[in-house]
């Protein structure tokens, strides 16, 4: 393995088994050989976080929900501390939907404000959240969210029946996202019967529930089995329904990715990320937000299989040549080196 370049101090509150960590930190990083120094150790429930790193650390990454009361005094050593300071998140934090899932968020606002305008640099997943965070900081930079490919590359056994699978997965507080097409699945459910399954994982409706051709699971958080439990749901058609609000638009592409890894169609709200780079009937279906989108959408896929396989080869191959570790980790690389050298 080759020597590392650079050494990062890295703090979050998240385990590292979650999936912001490991694909906005921990994946890219390791991919690049970068030693990556942890901050905050997790023991059973309590929570230890050690200062001691930054000494020989050349950059401090702080991630998503870290600045709050209790680290005030560990975020104040870090500004003393001289050394270049990078907040780093994939969600807009500072504007927290009432139905998320994690209310705390809403509560530590103000210490991410403030820390977000105090950071040296802010990095981000997409544009729009780059336009939300400028205005606190203008040294803002987008860091794409990437896959890697060698842990998606997975054969998916081919399903013996002639049932299709419609599938969605979530946390909690995408609640509202489901109502929205709640009524077309419930449609469709009507029309085709036992001809359709739908599977949920993290996240479904009472009604939804309550039909007989549906399986909900739990979420699981560890993204290190996220690639072979995804690939083991065989689902024929991917659903990712979102409502068009600002907390929503900045989110990143990575279902699409993910999705796309494993050769699994799917259909999306014609909503921002997805609108500006899925091209409709190429690389996957775009619905508006109301039931007859969504049932036309959803039905153009369950009769047409060659549809199907046509938009997972395209997206396939459009995900695997753009958006993975091996072909844009550099940009990682090449942020680092900016900061670490304006600095020296």
């Amino acid at each position: 393995k080759q020597e590392s370049i650079f050494t990062i101090a890295y703090y979050a509150l998240d385990y590292p088994s979650f999936p912001s960590p490991r694909l906005r930190v921990i994946e890219p990083y390791g991919y690049l050989s970068i030693q990556l120094l942890h901050g905050v150790n997790f023991s059973g429930t309590a929570v230890n976080i050690s200062v001691d790193i930054i000494e020989q650390a050349d950059v401090i990454l702080v991630q998503r929900g870290f600045p709050r009361a209790e680290t005030q005094k560990v975020l104040d050593f870090m500004l003393e501390s001289g050394k270049p300071i990078v907040y780093e998140t994939d969600d807009l934090l500072t504007e927290i939907p009432d139905s998320h899932d994690k209310p705390i968020y809403k509560q530590i606002k103000p210490y991410i404000t403030a820390f977000i305008k105090k950071a040296h640099y802010i990095t981000v997943a997409t544009e729009t959240l780059k336009k939300h965070y400028q205005t606190l900081n203008p040294n803002t930079y987008i860091l794409p969210n990437l896959i890697d490919e060698k842990k998606w590359n997975i054969e998916t056994n081919k399903k013996s029946n002639n049932i299709i699978t419609i599938g969605f997965y979530g946390s909690r507080g995408h609640i509202e996202d489901i109502k929205l097409i709640e009524p077309a699945l419930l449609s469709l459910n009507k029309k085709y019967g036992d001809k359709l399954n739908f599977i949920f994982v993290g996240c479904i409706t009472e009604k939804l529930k309550a039909l007989k051709n549906t399986t909900f699971l739990d979420f699981n958080f560890n993204y290190l089995e996220w690639p072979h439990r995804l690939a083991n749901l065989q689902i024929d058609i991917g659903i990712v329904p979102l409502k068009g609000i600002e907390f929503n638009e900045c989110i990143s592409l990575i279902k699409w990715f993910e999705y796309s890894a494993l050769a699994i169609p799917a259909v999306f709200s014609e909503v921002s990320p997805y609108k500006d780079t899925i091209v409709n009937l190429e690389t996957g279906m775009l619905a508006k937000n109301n039931p007859a989108a969504w049932i036309k959408a959803l039905e153009k896929l369950i009769k047409d299989e060659h549809l199907r396989q046509n938009i997972a080869n395209n997206a396939k191959k459009q995900v695997s040549e753009q958006f993975t570790l091996s072909a844009k980790s550099h940009l990682y690389l090449d942020f680092l080196t900016t900061i670490v050298k304006s600095k020296a």
